[in-house]
């Protein structure tokens, strides 16, 4: 979405801000936002790279996502979550479930280079698929969320594993707030855990079919 947008440089100079997909342009979603204000080389470069990106992943018989490295993210954000609870909220719960995950996602991973070769149509690549989009429908979601599934959030940027974030303002916390803090945080940790088990089982799933 930032492919075309001004140099960091002369958008510091204009005192403009980057926003997705129009390039730096100050008329964006006005009526002065018109066919001639773009530059046609690089609309055509931008249309060969979101092409070529198309073709690679409509050909690919796996969806091309590698929850490896977001499990990996969530262990960093739980730790740095964990270190300024300190001894006060028990993290453990989460941490386990989230390895359980990642020794089932190294499993799943670990089935990739055979079923890259084979049709979309593959019992076992539907399989694998299938483990995909369950992953993201649990990690995605605690990941960018604090309502949960039935509500709407506001479009405003939150910080990673938000229903934890509280843990940072947990040692300037006294009296009343710091009791609601701890346990919002053990219900925070509780979340966490329940998701990465049910994305554990997700995954679980897809493997019985793929080893059949």
């Amino acid at each position: 979405m930032l492919l075309s947008t001004m140099p960091k440089e002369l958008l510091k100079e204009k005192d403009y801000y980057p926003v997705g997909g129009c390039g730096g342009n100050i008329a964006w979603h006005t009526e002065n936002d018109t066919l001639e204000i773009a530059d046609k080389d690089n609309l055509m470069r931008d249309l060969r790279v979101y092409v070529a990106t198309l073709q690679r992943v409509l050909n690919n018989p796996l969806h091309p996502f590698d929850f490896r490295k977001l499990a990996a993210e969530l262990h960093d954000t739980l730790s740095t979550y964990a270190a300024a609870a300190k001894d006060e909220v028990d993290f453990s719960p989460a941490f386990q479930a989230l390895q359980e995950l990642r020794q089932a996602l190294d499993v799943l991973y670990g089935h990739a280079p055979d079923l890259a070769g084979r049709s979309v149509t593959d019992p076992a690549v539907r399989a694998f698929n299938d483990a995909i989009l369950e992953l993201g429908r649990e990690l995605i979601l605690i990941n960018f969320t604090r309502q949960g599934r039935f509500r709407t959030e506001p479009a405003v940027k939150i910080p990673p594993l938000p229903d934890l974030e509280p843990a940072t303002r947990l040692a300037e916390a006294t009296g009343h707030q710091r009791r609601v803090i701890r346990t919002h945080l053990v219900r925070g940790v509780n979340r966490a855990a329940w998701a990465f088990q049910e994305a554990t089982r997700a995954v679980q799933r897809s493997l019985a079919q793929i080893s059949q």
